[in-house]
């Protein structure tokens, strides 16, 4: 029988064994196999009875074996291994947060239009922010650069104040831009471009960061 069956018999059983071992999906998600990257992408859902107990150590070398998988030359393989890091990581969301934010720079900052929207909408979904998403605000795409805005008004990342404020004079970041600094700042009743414009020249050179 060639590896490649075996693998497959293997994944299989793991459906019905609960003391079988899930290194067989491990080994074929690896090499790119796209149903085992799926259900690597699955781990700790309980809707799916795992066939063994899934810790923190299995959650994470998931996420070290997903994400060589971001930077496929071929873009399907790209987007099927994010969605399945993404599962993965809002199914897991302090360990992301304590121990592997930077987990998606590289996809922040790559080539990928697509995955940057994907990675933006993903941390604004977490609350979280990267000096990385900073930079989308200024994204070439529109649609990322408007992601990034509303992303970083989630986490209320009172470091992003003057980005928001350089994203108010881009027409496509301009209403999630408000609505970001609102967010961030608490000065919700500034609902205009130049009433923010306004509240930017009151501040002091050091605009002030609140807690994040």
């Amino acid at each position: 029988m060639s590896r490649a069956a075996l693998l497959a018999l293997c994944a299989l059983a793991l459906a019905g064994c609960q003391t079988c071992d899930a290194s067989a999906t491990f080994v074929a998600a690896e090499q790119g196999e796209l149903r085992f990257v799926h259900e690597v992408g699955e781990l700790g859902d309980p809707a799916i009875p795992p066939p063994n107990s899934y810790g923190l150590k299995r959650i994470s070398e998931g996420y070290a074996l997903l994400t060589p998988h971001l930077q496929s030359s071929d873009p399907f393989a790209r987007l099927h291994a994010f969605e399945a890091l993404r599962r993965l990581i809002q199914r897991s969301k302090p360990l992301f947060r304590d121990s592997h934010r930077e987990l998606l720079d590289p996809v922040l900052r790559g080539e990928d239009p697509e995955l940057r929207w994907r990675a933006a909408w993903l941390l604004g979904r977490l609350e979280l922010s990267r000096p990385a998403l900073h930079a989308l605000t200024k994204d070439e795409d529109p649609r990322v650069a408007e992601r990034a805005v509303w992303a970083l008004g989630r986490a209320k990342d009172g470091e992003a104040v003057e980005v928001l404020l350089a994203a108010l004079e881009r027409e496509e970041t301009r209403e999630p831009a408000i609505k970001a600094l609102q967010r961030t700042t608490g000065k919700r009743r500034i609902e205009t471009v130049e009433g923010w414009r306004s509240w930017a020249k009151e501040q002091p050179q050091e605009l002030e960061k609140p807690p994040r």
